[in-house]
């Protein structure tokens, strides 16, 4: 029996040195994923000769390849997440992309045209990393943005973006709570509460 018992710890030794160390993300690596974002959407997004219509599907495009929107939105859910369907979450996301494209791409149509400076990057967690930037503001003023992000099969996503160390997605979860409690509490409900804030 000790010699058994000897045997299966010995193996669960080695299953755990032989284990791969989740490594922390590469703070170099997420550091020039936020400025080639940031500068991809300068570039993209900042054209006056772009119509409104041209402007939210690039916006569209580069808000589904570098956010994770449904782990922001599960996020601003919180506890009403567990009390939906995954059809019902699949519609919430559906909307929730289509509110964030509304809300924030006119911001380009009014960005001042300069660029942005990335600055620090630290490690988040064991799989991301926060990435500060300052980003001149339509009437010349520098505003601090905190870029969010994790690692993911395709490289790295944003899952929050602070201006001012004010959480986008923090802010939302509190709004969001609030139109939910309005409409039954169900995810449902805020997501048509939503649809109809975009007509």
């Amino acid at each position: 029996m000790n010699r058994l018992w000897r045997g299966v710890a010995a193996l669960a030794l080695l299953v755990v040195m032989c284990a791969p160390v989740r490594a922390e993300a590469d703070t170099a690596a997420a550091a020039a994923f936020i400025e080639d974002l940031g500068q991809t959407a300068i570039d993209t997004l900042t054209g006056t000769n772009l119509s409104r219509e041209q402007r939210e599907a690039q916006f569209r495009t580069l808000l589904a390849a570098n956010f994770d929107v449904p782990r922001i939105g599960n996020f601003v859910l919180g506890q009403y997440r567990r009390q939906a369907s995954d059809a019902e979450l699949a519609d919430f996301y559906d909307v929730f992309e289509d509110t964030m494209v509304a809300t924030y791409v006119g911001r380009f149509e009014e960005y001042s045209g300069h660029g942005f400076t990335v600055g620090r990057a630290v490690p988040d967690g064991s799989s991301g990393a926060i990435v500060t930037t300052s980003v001149t503001t339509p009437n010349g003023q520098d505003a601090r943005v905190d870029w969010r992000v994790r690692t993911s099969d395709a490289g790295f996503v944003v899952v929050d973006v602070a201006i001012e160390g004010v959480s986008i997605a923090q802010t939302l979860r509190e709004e969001y709570a609030s139109v939910l409690q309005q409409n039954g509490g169900t995810v449902t409900g805020l997501t048509e509460a939503l649809r109809a804030r975009l007509g």
